[in-house]
């Protein structure tokens, strides 16, 4: 006796083929991957080394001459040189330093200044190490500074630096000058 339950139809057929699904979980673990990289990379706009204290240090001692090794004891250092907006501390010590930069780390990261920044890199060769911190120009007398002059590098013992006081147009700024006691 035939049956009165309608025939069962066949399987459907999954909407999506396995092959796309698998593509689609691809895409979805590689856009993953992607954001946590972009995530994880440095700020570029981020001070390399927080240099907030080293700049108080530096303001510190005014416009008296002083010995920058007397200032600065940590990290350890035998070369410091100065870096101006746009520029990226491997190239800046490339250029005055020559094959002693080739094999130097950089701490933290080895990235151009914005275009209101300004940094000091201080190289050990000891550790083959150069630790940079850069800084936002700034227009506060009692915090900021706002320009570097001076030789772009020096060795520990040739390096002295002051604090010039400059009168702007609107404003007083501070400039730190490198001076060379050789």
């Amino acid at each position: 006796m035939p049956s009165s339950e309608p025939p069962s139809a066949p399987p459907r057929a999954s909407c999506v083929p396995g092959s796309l699904v698998k593509m689609l979980g691809g895409m979805v673990a590689l856009t993953i991957i992607v954001v946590l990289a972009l995530a994880s990379r440095p700020d570029p706009h981020a001070p390399s080394l927080d240099s907030a204290p080293l700049i108080a240090a530096l303001i510190a001692q005014g416009n008296t001459i002083t010995p920058l090794r007397t200032v600065v004891t940590d990290p350890p250092w035998d070369v410091v040189c100065l870096q101006y907006g746009y520029s990226r501390p491997s190239r800046v010590l490339q250029r005055h330093l020559g094959a002693r930069a080739e094999t130097l780390a950089h701490r933290p990261y080895d990235i151009v200044t914005g275009e209101h920044e300004l940094g000091l890199i201080f190289v050990d060769f000891q550790s083959a190490t150069a630790h940079t911190y850069t800084f936002r120009i700034g227009n506060n007398i009692d915090t900021d500074i706002r320009s570097l002059d001076g030789p772009t590098c020096l060795e520990k013992e040739d390096a002295w630096y002051m604090i010039e006081r400059v009168q702007g147009h609107n404003t007083p700024y501070n400039v730190l000058t490198f001076l060379s006691m050789e």
